[in-house]
């Protein structure tokens, strides 16, 4: 029943105020008709309503109709420490100012519109504060008691019906969400939607829905409207520690957060620098829960002020209807991929089926690694594929995987011996993993890896490498480049595995290689085993008998050739104290062409004799020795100088004394390298004057 101490036109106010209330205008625009109304019914020249917010201790600006000339500059927010609005509040009751000027606070802006009364009224909402309304007038004694009683009665009508109001919107814009959200085919296009409906309930300059992966710690932001943050890029997976999604998932609780926060000298979440500097230090993160798992969060940033409890409370029923929609689309998501890992593993796998079956195909046909190439190219983008052997030690590439693969363009048989400093394959060594290498890469317009710039320079925008690695060494890289595009994160494991299959097939094919190598070592081996004993027992006959038969120098000559490569042979004795040639094996040897008669009693310094003398091993001086250039063997010189260009010579031995040398000569360029230094013929020579004698 209507009060019957209220007047015509106040009914008529709230008979119109209740009808733009409950009208279909936006909540802003029933605010502002409102406005309108009581400033038509009280003559005032401004109307304020703002919304108390306890948690910032502030009102905020909701609407306002400003008729003041000039027009006062309404502040979005105000301080609720000091003031008219600061004693209303406190008090409960209105605040009336009837002589603005003379009032000792006040506002300079509102003297300079003109303001001679102001009055601030509380709103209530169920005995709760909801805000004030701000009345001022361009003339004195404006608010008289009748006029204040009159708004007070308004005031309580209108705080319940724009509560109304307001709960209306928001069921309004909820129930659009939830058809929108409820949509059979989830994806993009509905949260971009979902994000223009939650605009219309909660101010936010950025909203992002972000997926979680609890076993690796950290999350990845799916969708995004508003602003981007360098580095909280959709799609990147960040660790959650220290940030303030963290204390979300932990407490499975929607909190508010200022990202400049401090913790003493340290900043409490060090990864937000980047929302500060943007200008959006203030955040709502909400948990996106689904059964009793959380899923994600969702997060709202803004800079133009701190969020309320009351926001708080809206995001986390936005959470509420967006989490079963965003587990659904996640669901999709993880199907849909699965599939297409499903249908790339089973293309890996057939590409390492045939790439076994090549690898246990004989090498000799070139065509194998193109037939390779293709297969790597079904699941690996790949316009050129190179196989790398490398040498640890020296840190240069090796051809050792030349005999498997006769395909030279794909062994790139041309850097064979050339250090792997500054290529792609020297990346991967260093790190012990795959690289890709982009033309735009800084190490690349650094000057870092000047092999790999050659790659680029022949049209190739991106260069992936990954390591062949055998029982925990590297032994070379599987290269590949393509001509256009760049290489991914998913490339590189797919190669990966690749180059696991690669590693063993080389691996085998290395171990079998060299197994072949030592058993033909090892055959040749025995065979210049067997020549050497046959010799040894064919001059042991010789040397059994006097040298000086007809034929004997000869065949002694002959069966020393049959072992090592030469042209003459002279056997010279030593008198080691003299240390000079001696005449011992005159008698013995008889055949001139075996003895240097000239030199008998003379100095062996200067004498391949001497260093065999000096290091007690064989010695061998080709043409270019440094010795010789030095000058410190003319003897040497001197033989050199009749045409000879190598020459060998090894001490005999008897009794643990060197008694003299085998020397052999040859006019080639290289002779065979010392075997059996101290056995075959010097040791016969040896045994065989020292019985003579």
């Amino acid at each position: 029943m209507a009060d019957s101490h209220q007047n015509p036109e106040e009914l008529d106010t709230i008979v119109e105020i209740t009808e733009i209330l409950t009208g279909r205008l936006s909540f802003l625009e029933k605010c502002e008709s409102t406005l309108a109304a009581l400033a038509r019914f009280t003559g005032a020249d401004l109307v304020i309503l703002r919304e108390w917010d306890p948690d910032n201790f502030k009102l905020d600006l909701v609407a306002s109709y400003n008729f003041l000339v000039p027009p006062e500059d309404i502040r979005m927010s105000i301080s609720v420490s000091t003031g008219m609005a600061s004693e209303t509040l406190r008090t409960g009751i209105p605040a009336v100012v009837n002589n603005y000027p003379a009032k000792e606070t006040l506002i300079q802006g509102y003297l300079d519109s003109g303001v001679k009364s102001s009055m601030v009224l509380p709103v209530l909402i169920d005995a709760e504060i909801f805000g004030t309304l701000s009345f001022a007038s361009r003339f004195l004694d404006h608010f008289q008691e009748d006029t204040v009683r009159m708004l007070v009665a308004v005031g309580a009508v209108v705080g319940m019906m724009i509560a109304k109001a307001g709960l209306q919107e928001i069921n309004e814009a909820e129930a659009k969400i939830s058809g929108i959200v409820s949509s059979t085919l989830v994806g993009p296009d509905v949260f971009e939607r979902f994000a223009e409906e939650a605009a219309e309930i909660i101010e936010f300059e950025r909203v992002a829905l972000n997926s979680l992966d609890l076993a690796k710690n950290a999350y990845t932001t799916e969708f995004l409207i508003g602003e981007q943050i360098p580095d909280f890029v959709i799609g990147k997976a960040i660790p959650i520690d220290g940030t303030a999604m963290e204390i979300v998932v932990r407490s499975r609780t929607s909190q508010i957060f200022r990202l400049d926060d401090r913790e003493g000298a340290k900043p409490r979440f060090p990864r937000a620098g980047l929302f500060v500097s943007s200008g959006q230090p203030y955040l709502i993160s909400v948990p996106l829960i689904v059964g009793d798992q959380v899923i994600g969060t969702m997060g709202f940033n803004r800079g133009s002020g701190p969020f309320t409890g009351k926001d708080l409370a809206k995001a986390a029923r936005l959470g509420n209807l967006v989490a079963g929609a965003f587990a659904d689309f996640k669901q999709r998501e993880f199907r849909v991929e699965a599939e297409r890992e499903i249908a790339k593993n089973k293309a890996i796998l057939e590409a390492e089926a045939a790439i076994g079956k090549i690898l246990s195909s004989p090498r000799e046909d070139s065509d194998a690694i193109d037939a390779m190439r293709l297969r790597v190219d079904k699941i690996i983008p790949t316009d050129r594929l190179v196989i790398m052997s490398v040498d640890l030690k020296a840190e240069t590439f090796s051809q050792e995987f030349n005999e498997i693969f006769n395909n030279l363009d794909e062994m790139v048989a041309s850097i064979v011996g050339q250090p792997y400093s500054g290529s792609i394959t020297a990346e991967v060594i260093r790190t012990g993993a795959g690289q890709i290498v982009n033309s735009d890469d800084d190490r690349i317009s650094s000057g870092e890896l000047p092999l790999a710039q050659i790659v680029i320079d022949h049209g190739y925008s991106s260069i992936l490498a990954v390591p062949l690695e055998f029982e925990g060494t590297i032994n070379g890289t599987v290269v590949c480049s393509r001509l256009d595009g760049q290489y991914c994160e998913e490339d590189l494991i797919t190669a990966g595995r690749i180059s696991a299959l690669l590693a063993g097939g080389l691996a085998t094919f290395k171990i079998a290689a060299e197994r072949d190598r030592a058993q033909l070592a090892r055959s040749e081996s025995e065979a210049r085993g067997r020549i050497i004993l046959e010799a040894e027992a064919a001059i042991g006959r010789i040397l059994s008998v006097p040298l000086s038969r007809p034929g004997a120098s000869e065949a002694l000559i002959s069966e020393i050739a049959n072992v090592i490569s030469l042209d003459h042979v002279v056997i010279v004795a030593v008198d080691l104290d003299t240390e000079t040639f001696s005449p011992d094996f005159t008698e013995f040897l008889h055949d001139p062409r075996l003895m240097v008669v000239g030199n008998y009693g003379k100095l062996y310094a200067g004498s391949i004799t001497a260093e065999v003398v000096k290091h007690g091993t064989g010695q061998i001086i080709n043409s270019d020795d440094p010795r010789l250039v030095s000058g410190s063997l003319p003897i040497v010189q001197e033989m050199f100088g009749r045409g000879y260009r190598t020459m060998m010579a090894v001490p005999l031995v008897f009794e643990g004394n060197i008694i003299g040398t085998l020397i052999l000569l040859s006019l080639r360029e290289r002779i065979q390298q010392i075997r059996h230094g101290h056995s075959g013929p010097n040791r016969y020579h040896a045994g065989r004057r020292s019985r003579y004698f």
